[in-house]
């Protein structure tokens, strides 16, 4: 793997474009990770259909798995192996747990039983190569006597993290460092667009950042659709620590549910890819520049 670094692939691609094609090429060549999903629409068509198969397998995806059941596990791991063209997912990111309670989320709630046998199915298809890592997702609200015992089942902990927000408690966090425990820090630009005061260095501030206020072997999760950024990230190197100071905040999320799960990924039907490619057709004959000036326009 290249620099700890995974390109997020959350929104359509317009693979009509020639700059996101050499985008996709660049994450290849480069050894970077992709993060995906197969509820983000659209994109599990591209890669699938769009890529070559030799690139397409060389491709180190992490991907967002079901845990709330041993059905939806097994049927989300067969789904993404399926819809993507793959053989193998080198991590995969459990973005729910099987809970007795679902407004409680916390080691006395956790259906253990269950839990267990999702356990035992990932170890196997570690033993079969399927899988690499498994990460769980942790959150904001969730405490450090939970993150401490769940600790012992996973190979890391995946979570939302900027320069600006650590979305963990700040006791978890210290756990998270004083075990070493790996990390993969989801959108790790945070949200430029409502941030005007950053520089144009954000992406490099946000990598170093990521690489020393963790553990070791931290990914960073981001997404951006210019080739240059991933340039400079790979060619990368910490040469002064900058000083960083994230606050530890707590939002409202919660853990996904399988409905809303299988209703994101249901969104990408005939009708939407149909659409979707009449769009970039519109933008490749237009232009990108005409296109969201057009856009701007009819908001008002």
């Amino acid at each position: 793997m290249n620099k700890n670094f995974s390109l997020g692939i959350s929104k359509p691609l317009n693979i009509l474009d020639r700059d996101i094609r050499n985008l996709l090429y660049f994450t290849i060549e480069k050894n970077f990770l992709i993060h995906t999903s197969i509820t983000y629409p659209i994109n599990y068509l591209i890669i699938k259909y769009l890529l070559r198969e030799k690139d397409r397998l060389k491709i180190n995806f992490i991907c967002k798995i079901l845990g709330d059941s041993l059905k939806n596990f097994e049927n989300t791991i067969s789904l993404t192996k399926l819809k993507y063209g793959i053989k193998k997912i080198h991590i995969l990111q459990l973005v729910n747990l099987p809970l007795k309670n679902a407004d409680k989320r916390n080691f006395d709630s956790l259906d253990i039983y269950e839990f267990k046998k999702i356990i035992s199915a990932i170890n196997k298809l570690k033993e079969k190569k399927i899988v690499d890592k498994f990460y769980l997702q942790v959150f904001s609200n969730d405490s450090f006597e939970f993150c401490n015992k769940i600790k012992d089942y996973v190979d890391g902990f995946a979570f939302y993290a900027n320069i600006n927000e650590i979305h963990l408690k700040e006791k978890v966090y210290n756990l998270i460092r004083e075990d070493n425990i790996p990390c993969m820090l989801l959108s790790i630009f945070g949200n430029p667009k409502e941030d005007k005061s950053l520089n144009h260095d954000l992406h490099l501030d946000s990598f170093e950042f990521s690489q020393t206020n963790f553990t070791n072997n931290t990914i960073a999760v981001g997404r951006t659709l210019k080739i240059s950024r991933l340039k400079e990230i790979s060619e990368f190197k910490i040469s002064e620590k900058k000083k960083f100071n994230p606050k530890h905040v707590e939002t409202s999320e919660i853990q996904d549910t399988a409905k809303n799960f299988y209703e994101r990924y249901n969104v990408t039907t005939f009708t939407y890819v149909i659409i979707f490619i009449i769009k970039c057709l519109i933008k490749r004959i237009l232009g990108n520049v005409i296109v969201n000036f057009l856009k701007k326009k009819l908001k008002k």
